[in-house]
């Protein structure tokens, strides 16, 4: 009775592909997702969302297919966390889950180049990796929670150099301040943020335990944008903290709540081109987006499965074109968004249809 049961399923699925097949283009529908929503004018639009090489090269009838009858693809990603792209537009993702980096390449001539792994195997073998920032020169710096550590690997993703030695009791969240030229560190036991140059020297701190200006409970993630100005998520205090470049306090928003403009479990930050600050909570299963005085100016995505929904969203990032990367932890994909700037839109207007 079963083998028959079997039988009946797999007919009908093999049926339901011809009939796809047939169809062409015409049976797999666009997803138009936009915030917020008409009348209001749209700021973020939804792109796509990447869990392994198949869904860059792979039809979308064969996607399809895999959703009937499921997918072994060993490469898909475990527990995406940290996420950044470099200046050639690939993707790097610290898989808590995977013990590796993920590079994905959209722009590969070669179906072999689209995804490539950093830190698989040898020297510089990745346990726990939870964050990632790349140089201008190519370096990428990792942050291993189990290891208690930070690896460099150099562009062609080969170990070059560990610059943990004791010097972290957890390390976490870690950013490139491309101005200056240095690595910035989260210690999330220590409540503080070391700072590096990119030969693996330590050439500051600052920080400590507490809840007043400048002080940091159980800090997670932190960014710096092109000015130089840094922004940490101080996650148990509830709040985002702003320093300058000579790391001292600017300013800070954000409380603990239930409610839209409140965190929860605020976690990865990121900043557009005109300065708005993107902020994801693992517990709210979005992104909300604030201005530099930290007024809530709007947030997107819900929990869920589909495209621009959220289980446990992480990491995040903004790339100088004005693409949101975001972790989706649970749901094991990073999803990719585009704000709706001005200068994107006057961009979109001189491109060839």
């Amino acid at each position: 009775m079963n083998r028959v049961v079997s039988l009946v399923v797999v007919i009908s699925s093999l049926l339901i592909l011809a009939v796809l097949a047939g169809c062409g283009s015409k049976a797999v529908k666009k997803v138009d997702l936009f915030w917020p929503l008409p009348p209001e004018k749209p700021r973020i639009k939804w792109i796509r969302n990447i869990s392994s090489a198949k869904d860059i090269y792979q039809s979308s009838l064969s996607r399809f297919k895999e959703n009937l009858v499921g997918s072994d693809d060993e490469n898909q990603l475990v527990k995406p966390y940290g996420v950044v792209t470099d200046r050639k537009g690939r993707i790097y993702v610290a898989d808590t889950g995977g013990g590796r980096v993920y590079v994905f390449d959209l722009n590969a001539d070669n179906k072999k180049d689209i995804l490539r792994f950093i830190g698989e195997s040898g020297q510089g073998r990745l346990l726990q990796p939870i964050d990632v920032a790349v140089t201008d020169s190519g370096e990428v710096f990792v942050t291993d929670t189990k290891l208690n550590t930070v690896y460099c690997f150099d562009k062609d993703f080969n170990f070059k150099l560990n610059i943990g030695a004791k010097q972290f009791s957890r390390p976490t969240g870690i950013a490139y301040d491309r101005k200056n030229n240095r690595i910035l560190i989260l210690d999330t036991v220590e409540d503080l943020v070391k700072v590096f140059d990119t030969k693996g020297n330590k050439i500051g701190e600052f920080g400590k335990p507490g809840e007043k200006q400048g002080e940091f409970n159980r800090p997670t993630n932190i960014k710096v944008d092109k000015n130089g100005k840094i922004y940490i998520t101080d996650t148990m205090n509830g709040r985002i903290q702003i320093f300058d470049e000579n790391f001292n306090f600017v300013s800070s928003f954000g409380s603990l709540g239930q409610t839209a403009g409140t965190f929860a479990r605020p976690r990865g930050l990121g900043i557009d081109s005109d300065g708005n600050i993107y902020v994801a909570d693992a517990a709210f299963d979005n992104v909300q987006i604030f201005d530099q005085k930290g007024n809530l100016l709007l947030f997107f995505g819900q929990p869920g499965f589909g495209p621009g929904e959220f289980w446990l969203p992480a990491g995040l990032y903004v790339d100088s074109n004005d693409r949101i990367y975001v972790s989706n932890s649970y749901n094991r994909r990073i999803e990719i968004f585009q704000y709706l700037s001005d200068k994107f839109k006057e961009a979109d207007t001189t491109r060839k249809p």
